[in-house]
């Protein structure tokens, strides 16, 4: 993978692909009070999260990402189409991402299939973080890409 990523050609760039979840809640942490008096930390009882799904590319940097409402085969199609609209020259888009069941199944296949091959999908062995550069693009890193 580390090879084909190196040798990216612009014809035929190669992402890494991942998602994550976005968590809405305001997130707790230290504050200051009067000695012998508590805070009290209203929190609205359900924990609200949105979906992103990005592809990196390897040679450029380029972000592409999209949001869902759920962490489906859905957002992972939606990302594979707004990838293939940013490139539209590339002859091939090479994909190394996980191995998520959203990745694999019936109707991303179908999706994919739609596509006349120009998706090829590159999985990672299991628990392989290291071997896809989005991963490290969950906090702060990424926000220097468009």
């Amino acid at each position: 993978m580390k090879c084909r990523a190196t040798y990216a050609r612009p014809q035929e760039p190669v992402l890494y692909e991942d998602e994550m979840d976005v968590h809405l809640n305001p997130k707790i942490g230290p504050d200051w009070m009067l000695p012998g008096q508590r805070r009290e930390v209203v929190t609205p009882g359900n924990n609200r999260k949105q979906y992103v799904a990005g592809a990196l590319d390897a040679r450029t940097g380029r972000l592409t990402w999209v949001k869902g409402q759920r962490k489906t085969s859905a957002l992972f199609i939606d990302l594979v189409r707004a990838v293939a609209a940013a490139y539209p020259k590339a002859k091939r888009l090479h994909f190394i991402l996980d191995n998520a069941a959203t990745h694999s199944s019936k109707v991303t296949q179908k999706a994919l299939a739609a596509l006349d091959g120009r998706v090829v999908l590159h999985f990672l062995p299991p628990y392989c973080p290291e071997g896809n550069r989005i991963e490290r693009c969950g906090g702060t890193s990424c926000q220097r890409h468009p």
